[in-house]
């Protein structure tokens, strides 16, 4: 939590101790003021008993105002988590970069990954179904792999995009010297 966060917190949770404390000595004045009432209505004092209510009433309304700061102050200190919490820019940055870099690879839309390989072997001549029997065709195509159109024997003829490319037998075969 940054220090700013850090500070505003302090005072909301000093605040609301002291509201904690005010609501205490309150509730025991309330107490003093509501025995005075009856007394004073016991004994026939009817002035005595109206003041003495009076001030109760304004016991009652200042414990009132206090518990509706006290909510206020509840919600200002979850405002102030949430704001601590709330990621800065470059979190965002690097969300979206990982992102653009998943959709390049394909392996955030599988069935764009799958259409443009139905249009690479459109492209190349193959047909674009399953071609023949059901049971011979895979259930997704297979990702097209620039690195086996090479066919090179030397691991150094290869870039990135060919090597991020090859299965596990294929790279094992290049990195063996024997290629299948």
């Amino acid at each position: 939590m940054k220090n700013i966060f850090h500070a505003e917190m302090a005072l909301l949770i000093r605040r609301e101790k002291e509201i904690d404390q005010e609501l205490q000595e309150l509730g025991k004045e309330f107490a003093t003021w509501k025995d005075r009432v009856e007394l004073a209505q016991k004994t026939g004092r009817d002035e005595l008993a109206a003041r003495a209510q009076e001030r109760l009433d304004q016991v009652r309304a200042e414990a009132s105002g206090l518990r509706r700061e006290q909510k206020r102050l509840g919600t200002m200190k979850k405002q102030v988590r949430y704001e601590s919490r709330r990621p800065s820019g470059n979190e965002v940055q690097r969300a979206e970069a990982l992102l653009e870099s998943f959709r390049q690879s394909g392996l955030i839309d599988p069935e764009e990954a799958a259409l443009a390989t139905a249009f690479e072997n459109l492209a190349k001549g193959r047909p674009a179904g399953d071609g023949g029997t059901p049971e011979a065709a895979p259930a997704e195509p297979a990702p097209h792999s620039p690195a086996s159109d090479k066919k090179s024997n030397n691991l150094d003829d290869l870039d990135l995009d060919d090597l991020e490319n090859l299965d596990l037998d294929e790279l094992e075969a290049l990195v063996s010297g024997t290629n299948e």
